[in-house]
């Protein structure tokens, strides 16, 4: 790997982009959330229902203004607002009460929680979110890991054959197995396939997707940061595989 790569690799940010989406039951409704902080330049927040997304960003002198209009009493360097952001918003805390307000086509998130004792409230007040970033934030992401899916199941259908033609040597030797609840049938894709068309278990998937799509964002957007490179326009990433 150049020094090139490796560096960018530890420098890079990728904003929202880099960012997972987490899941957060707000007023008894699924919504998922993300949000970007960079101590220089402010925080970018993004928030949908998976029917409408809403978008805010705000600039380090906004961030102040608004902490002050919002919080009086309430004294802290960026740093420390920013992080109280970040922190609250990349998961649901039990100590932090969460409001959502309707306006119009825009979107009001309320934080209130307690800081040293100091009541601290914050509000994220986003518009509808631009037509790209539902295709950057969401649909790209997701045929991105329709695809990453697939090829880790050809794998695995590769690594378990290799895997009975292990098990087809042991016997060829004489081996056997000390007991029949351990035997196997060899392992066939297109059963398998068929198998699974007809699973019970998918109805209980369909009840956790959300869920399920945040973990796997989280987990398939490493591994695009680890073996792509380096960021393209518009935040796209170039295909070059890292070697």
């Amino acid at each position: 790997m150049s020094s090139a790569k490796s560096e960018w690799k530890k420098t890079w940010q990728g904003g929202l982009n880099a960012r997972s989406w987490q899941r957060f039951e707000l007023e008894g409704q699924n919504f998922l959330l993300k949000t970007h902080v960079d101590h220089r330049e402010g925080y970018e927040f993004l928030l949908t229902d998976l029917t409408s997304m809403w978008h805010e960003k705000m600039d380090i002198d906004q961030v102040k203004k608004r902490c002050k209009t919002l919080n009086p009493r309430f004294e802290a360097p960026l740093p420390t607002i920013l992080r109280l952001l970040q922190d609250n918003t990349e998961t649901k805390k039990d100590s932090t009460d969460y409001t959502i307000q309707h306006k119009g086509e825009g979107m009001v998130l309320v934080l209130e929680t307690k800081v040293g004792g100091i009541r601290f409230t914050w509000e994220f007040h986003c518009q509808q979110a631009q037509k790209e970033m539902l295709r950057d934030q969401l649909l790209e992401p997701l045929m991105t890991m329709v695809g990453e899916l697939g090829r880790r199941e050809h794998r695995l259908g590769q690594l378990l054959k290799a895997k009975d033609r292990e098990i087809e040597d042991y016997k060829m030797g004489g081996a056997t197995v000390s007991r029949k609840n351990l035997q196997t049938e060899r392992f066939d894709p297109t059963t398998f396939r068929k198998e699974q068309l007809v699973c019970k278990h998918v109805a209980k998937c369909f009840r956790f997707a959300i869920t399920s799509f945040a973990f796997r964002y989280a987990d398939v957007g490493q591994t695009r940061r680890n073996v792509i490179w380096p960021p393209g326009p518009r935040g796209v990433m170039l295909c070059r595989c890292l070697t």
